[in-house]
């Protein structure tokens, strides 16, 4: 089989996992509680401007519905699916589509990104040596899919399987640069592909921006040649996310992520892990291991009007075992938010970063973590 081909076809299977929930909820439609005035569907429509420092300005823009599997649930979690488009002021683009779904009695909980796009990153080099003037940008075409199928086992926990599927092509690098001299893993075209296992606690109160509750991600897949891998190594990743709601009938909230990354084998770049606070390029430090922790205060001003105060510590090396603490990379920010949907609790954001060397400001409706 192709590698076309499993691109088709994991895409249908994604595509299926979104269909068959959607329907549940429509059959949903056709048991309606008359005493009950919610919607079935919320839709909103988004087109906001956004910056980034590989992109400059953007407009990301697209439809988000949010709804409930069972309405007369009523400790059942908002579930939501999306499709959004991306343009840059540097004519690169994005189209994706995802969601997360929790289906009756949140037994289980579906979610997945799934996206085409065009967006050349910087490119600096590997560790924690280089140097913020030294980069160069790296264009390539990629599609990307991670359907996830997570199966509730005890309260909040979820226990499953994930796919991961990444096919980059067209690449296109300067002559001589920095990618050219140094020949990275992955630099020509390539697919890589691995099933995996995903163990999942999740008890935030709104997947869309949270303001208490527990998220624990533990992650781990293999890339092999068997799975249609151009590439053959592995991935661990763990990741945790801590909300407090200081003023509960207030927005005072205090939010803490804490992340560990660690890839061996021939890992292709894109792979690496990467420093991505705010303040820092996002792929100005990355290797194969790292260690984060950031911290940040969201808090209201005037009903609509809000801002943050973040910093948070990282670091990368070569292998988990050389992460010493040494090389960490502080950084450092604040901004303001804007609420956009009360119901659905979103909020567009301007903040700005810093970090010993570099900095940026942003501008984006998603929150950090």
């Amino acid at each position: 089989m192709n590698k076309p081909t499993k691109l088709l076809l994991f895409g249908v299977l994604l595509s299926f996992i979104e269909l068959v929930s959607v329907a549940h909820v429509l059959a949903q439609k056709g048991t309606k509680d008359s005493t009950k005035k919610e919607k079935q569907f919320s839709f909103a429509g988004l087109a906001l401007p956004s910056k980034d420092p590989e992109s400059g300005f953007y407009v990301d823009g697209g439809v988000v519905t949010v709804f409930k599997t069972d309405r007369k649930d009523s400790t059942l979690r908002l579930s939501n699916l999306y499709v959004f488009g991306l343009y840059s002021q540097l004519h690169q683009y994005r189209f994706s589509t995802g969601g997360d779904i929790f289906t009756k009695n949140e037994k289980y909980y579906l979610n997945g990104w799934f996206y085409y796009s065009y967006l050349p990153e910087l490119y600096f080099g590997t560790g924690n040596n280089v140097a913020p003037g030294n980069k160069e940008f790296i264009s390539y075409r990629l599609w990307y899919m991670n359907p996830n199928v997570l199966r509730n086992v005890y309260k909040k926990w979820f226990v499953g399987l994930t796919y991961n599927y990444e096919n980059l092509f067209s690449m296109k690098f300067p002559k001589y640069g920095i990618a050219d001299m140094n020949k990275p893993k992955g630099l020509d075209s390539y697919t890589i592909s691995a099933p995996g296992l995903r163990v999942r606690h999740d008890s935030r109160d709104n997947i869309l921006s949270s303001r208490k509750g527990l998220y624990v991600d533990v992650y781990y897949s293999l890339f092999k040649p068997a799975f249609g891998s151009d590439y053959n190594f592995e991935q661990f990743s763990f990741d945790a996310r801590k909300f407090i709601n200081l003023t509960p009938k207030k927005y005072n909230i205090l939010g803490f992520n804490f992340v560990i990354k660690d890839s061996r084998g021939n890992v292709p770049f894109r792979y690496l892990s990467n420093i991505s606070a705010r303040g820092y390029h996002p792929n100005m430090y990355r290797d194969h291991s790292l260690i984060s922790l950031q911290g940040e205060y969201r808090f209201c001003i005037w009903r609509w009007f809000g801002a943050s105060l973040f910093g948070g510590a990282s670091e990368v090396s070569s292998s988990f075992a050389q992460l010493n603490l040494k090389n960490i990379r502080e950084n450092y920010g604040g901004g303001f938010r804007f609420r956009i949907f009360k119901k659905n609790n979103m909020y567009m954001r301007i903040e700005y970063g810093m970090s010993s060397n570099t900095s940026n400001y942003y501008i984006s409706f998603y929150d950090a973590f």
